[in-house]
């Protein structure tokens, strides 16, 4: 299972966008200060057959988005932005590298100034990297030991590692917390065969920090068989781990009373804070509000029975709600799959819903195009009102959409740059 989310992971694209201005250019290489730079540029990172490429463009709205164009990287990176897109993070996945680039001037546009080596401490180079603020990322990754033959002796530990990076001085500590998931809350632990493989998207409020877990179920007839032998526990209570922030220490096992399904994700995002809270879904498709280290369980908002109202093409389906974009005042925008159950979700029709948290209410978008894509997309950027999200069906060519946060209605976005279609699972992978 690892080595063919590795070649998914090689075959995606990443589209970052930097915005420092609403002025529009005309040609993404002309130059407009003492740096070579314009004031607006959108950073393109793809990776076709092996080989990374990371390109600059202005302007998003117009014009075609193509592979195979710009400067070379060397590593298949998980990346994050700062707002301006000026700085980029990465992590190199496979080789437990932290690089920071930054946008200097034609014609390579890219330079890595500094290169941490997180291997050591995090001691896997698959870990999981998010960032959660222009200041604060994470670099995280769960390990299990297992012990016992027979079912009735059977036992499972699961350790999370942690590091908190420091963004800006682009730092990371020495060694990793380690945290031993607890196992006290029956909720969730209803036998000893249940594993707790990941954590991943956190999110900070006031002094605790939120990550989002994804739950296996060992064969209870032989618990001791490889991963091709663990299944998704997707029936289980949607679950969080808790910490004292920024100590990381005090872990707690928190379950929804109606929430199912994993919120660790996949690579969209899951969480958002919003007016001292955060806000999280379940691949079920239900909405949870987190605050002062719980769930707060009067809070229900079904993401998936107004979605089901509304697209014809969705009712009566498996659904999968992949994550949420969250642009402001408790606005966001969520990527959603449906699906037979026979069906791999993640090539079946797609579509895009806006929410609002205040008044729960749902708004699905008029969009014609057939997405699929929305397994791998990890970003999408909000510039003057506008949210820009790239997406496509992986065979055919897509767009750059750019919904008008301020509109309610279902036709309230335009078409920008068309993206080039490259075939197979190949992917852009979101605008930063």
């Amino acid at each position: 299972m690892r080595k063919n989310t590795i070649n998914k992971l090689l075959s995606m694209i990443i589209v970052a966008a930097a915005f420092v201005s609403c002025e529009k250019e005309e040609s993404s290489n002309t130059n407009n200060n003492e740096n070579g730079l314009k004031d607006v540029y959108f950073n393109v990172l793809t990776n076709i057959d092996g080989t990374r490429y990371l390109q600059a463009h202005n302007d998003l709205t117009t014009g075609n988005i193509g592979p195979k164009v710009g400067q070379e990287l060397t590593i298949s990176p998980t990346t994050c932005a700062t707002n301006d897109g000026k700085t980029l993070y990465m992590f190199g996945y496979g080789k437990g590298t932290m690089s920071k680039y930054i946008l200097s001037k034609a014609p390579d546009f890219y330079t890595e100034v500094k290169r941490l080596d997180a291997l050591p401490a995090i001691g896997y180079a698959w870990a999981r990297f998010r960032g959660i603020n222009e200041e604060t990322a994470s670099l995280h990754n769960m390990s299990k030991k297992t012990s016992g033959t027979k079912p009735e002796d059977f036992k499972i530990v699961s350790t999370a590692k942690i590091m908190m990076m420091d963004l800006k001085n682009f730092s990371l500590p020495s060694k990793a917390v380690e945290v031993i998931i607890p196992t006290d809350n029956k909720d969730l632990f209803v036998d000893q065969f249940i594993e707790v493989n990941q954590l991943d998207f956190p999110a900070i409020v006031g002094d605790k920090i939120y990550y989002g877990l994804r739950i296996f179920k060992r064969d209870p007839e032989d618990p001791t068989k490889t991963e091709k032998g663990w299944d998704r526990y997707e029936s289980h209570k949607a679950s969080t781990l808790v910490l004292d922030y920024p100590s990381l220490t005090n872990p707690k096992i928190i379950t929804h009373k109606e929430g199912r399904g994993s919120t660790a994700g996949e690579h969209c995002p899951i969480i958002h804070v919003y007016d001292g809270a955060a806000y999280q879904v379940s691949n079920g498709g239900l909405m949870m509000k987190l605050q002062n280290g719980d769930y707060d369980n009067s809070f229900v908002f079904n993401i998936k029975d107004e979605v089901m109202k509304q697209d014809s093409d969705a009712a009566g389906k498996k659904f999968n709600l992949r994550g949420w974009f969250h642009v402001g005042n408790g606005v966001g925008y969520c990527l959603y799959e449906c699906s037979k159950p026979e069906e791999d979700s993640r090539i079946s029709k797609g579509g895009v819903a806006r929410i609002d948290l205040k008044d729960k209410s749902v708004v699905v978008m008029n969009i014609k195009e057939d997405l699929k894509d929305s397994y791998y997309t990890q970003a999408a950027k909000m510039v003057d009102g506008k949210l820009y999200m790239a997406r496509t069906n992986f065979e055919n060519s897509g767009y750059v959409y750019i919904f008008d946060i301020s509109s309610k209605s279902p036709d309230g976005f335009t078409k920008g740059a068309t993206l080039e279609a490259l075939g197979g699972e190949a992917s852009y992978y979101g605008i930063f």
